[in-house]
């Protein structure tokens, strides 16, 4: 258990990474057990949702306390007429949820007080293929924390189970991690890096990235370098107040140049004295799974305290990195303050083209409209979870259509060299065919009808990249139309980038 000392918060972090690592933990110094807005115990104030309720914040599940000598007769009417997410807390016992959770073949993990940070990494990482598979393959028994990562992934994974029932307990991992106080809320962030540590082998290697850092110094041109190895990597969200940030942007600026220079100069072990020195990153090994922090808790030197910062970002559903490309799958997001919040997550599970939010207990599907709008703009998002994936073709260009044909071509996936196939579909005919061109003539289509099409790169194992949609409207006679790069007089074209099979199906 953490112990805070008076304007050092943690022992373990200085005070400008401490709340970086430690978002959403309780203002409250460890063992003093009070909730200061309140005066109550631990044991009688709701988990990490204490501080919404004090202040006055609206709070999701409705919360209904009912004393545990009517339990059964009131439960049971409450739970007919509120057969939605529904919270309750019951007097003289430990707090209990009972949600209607699970959908599909996705369940919900019980939040044991203030264990929100830990459901939204467990269920990152469960979905997680590539680790949940290399967690699997581990046959290892005697690290604890991997026993019961294994156990849990395997309730996780069946399909069907008793309908009260749904949720799923973590009991075993908090005790395996030693977590004490369950209702002290932590970093999502920090834990999540704790458990692909703990596991040890080579289940951590996925989320692996190594950065060489070049240091040159400014008077001689000396030389050092250093290995660095981060299984998330930290992006600064920038001095400079913008309405929005782009995570693009934030992941280039984090492997830009810069230069140390004033009271920031290094000292060169060559000139024996600190020099104006130049860091150059080089990526010496690119990661299967990229998690990207946004760093939103900063130390402000005039309020002399630690703040959480509000702004908006906007989330690629395709990012390129370094040569390759990589597809959004999760979302890790704390809504709150600093001193109190809460974390969900939203995930699109592997072969699956829905979205999800995991909220503890509850799964419910996200619609289309509402990820667009999160992702083109949220203040919540913390941790951005990318799958290397196949580059999708190059914008789709129209070179002819008639009343019943179209030609279209397509460019070359960025970064591919050699033979590469393509996935062609067009949504109203509801066909699909795989071609080894970039140019194609599809017959058969009905005049003054709008079409819309798509194209994907398709890898040697049968994987699919994110594709690439246009629309056009074939003629309305027997008038034939030789089209350039642009769209003609009249004409109505799009095309753009999705992460998803196509437009229609997934977003991103």
């Amino acid at each position: 258990m953490e112990q805070f000392q008076k304007g050092h918060p943690c022992s373990r972090h200085p005070p400008q990474e401490h709340r970086e690592s430690h978002p959403g933990e309780a203002a409250v110094p460890a063992g003093e057990g009070l909730c200061r807005r309140a005066g109550r115990a631990d044991g009688q104030c709701q988990g990490e949702r204490h501080g919404a309720q004090h202040a006055g914040a609206q709070v999701p599940e409705m919360l209904i306390v009912v004393p545990v000598a009517d339990m059964p007769v009131k439960v049971k009417s409450l739970l007919n007429q509120n057969p939605g997410d529904l919270r309750i807390s019951f007097w003289g016992q430990e707090t209990k949820r009972k949600t209607i959770s699970g959908i599909g073949n996705y369940n919900g993990l019980q939040n044991q007080g203030a264990t929100c940070y830990l459901n939204s990494a467990l269920q990152i990482l469960f979905m997680t293929k590539e680790f949940r598979e290399n967690i699997a393959s581990i046959k290892e028994e005697e690290n604890e924390v991997l026993v019961q990562l294994k156990k849990l992934f395997e309730n996780l994974q069946v399909e069907k189970i008793q309908e009260e029932s749904k949720t799923i307990s973590t009991r075993g991992v908090t005790t395996s991690l030693k977590i004490d106080n369950v209702y002290e809320q932590q970093d999502a962030v920090e834990w999540l890096r704790n458990i692909i540590s703990a596991v040890g082998s080579s289940a951590p290697k996925v989320f692996e990235v190594t950065v060489q850092k070049l240091f040159k110094c400014s008077n001689k041109h000396h030389s050092s370098s250093q290995e660095d190895k981060f299984t998330i990597i930290p992006l600064s969200i920038g001095p400079e107040k913008k309405e929005k940030y782009n995570v693009d942007d934030m992941l280039q600026a984090f492997f830009a140049s810069a230069m140390l220079d004033e009271d920031n100069r290094m000292y060169c072990d060559d000139c024996h004295d600190k020099t104006i020195t130049t860091i150059e990153q080089k990526i010496q090994q690119r990661p299967t799974i990229m998690g990207l922090q946004i760093k939103r808790f900063e130390f402000n030197y005039q309020m002399m305290e630690w703040v959480k910062n509000r702004c908006c970002i906007s989330i690629p559903s395709i990012v390129h990195f370094e040569g390759c490309s990589y597809r959004v799958y999760g979302v890790i997001n704390h809504n709150g303050s600093l001193k109190s919040g809460h974390y969900n997550a939203y995930i699109k599970p592997p072969n699956d083209d829905q979205w999800y939010k995991f909220d503890d207990s509850c799964v419910q599907k996200l619609k289309k409209d509402h990820i667009k709008r999160h992702f083109d703009r949220t203040s919540e998002a913390y941790l951005i979870m990318y799958l290397k994936c196949l580059p999708p073709p190059g914008p789709i260009q129209f070179t002819s259509v008639t009343s019943d044909s179209v030609s279209l071509c397509w460019g070359t996936p960025e970064g591919l060299t050699g033979p590469q196939r393509f996935r062609v579909n067009w949504k109203q005919e509801r066909k699909s065919i795989i071609v080894p061109v970039t140019t194609i003539t599809i017959e058969g289509l009905s005049p003054g009808e709008e079409y819309e099409f798509s194209v994907a790169t398709i890898g040697d194992s049968g994987s699919q990249s994110p594709c690439v949609v246009a629309s056009i409207q074939t003629a309305a006679g027997d008038h034939a139309r030789i089209l350039g790069a642009k769209p003609g007089k009249g004409e109505k074209r799009k095309s753009e980038s999705q992460g998803g099979p196509c437009w229609s199906e997934s977003f991103p």
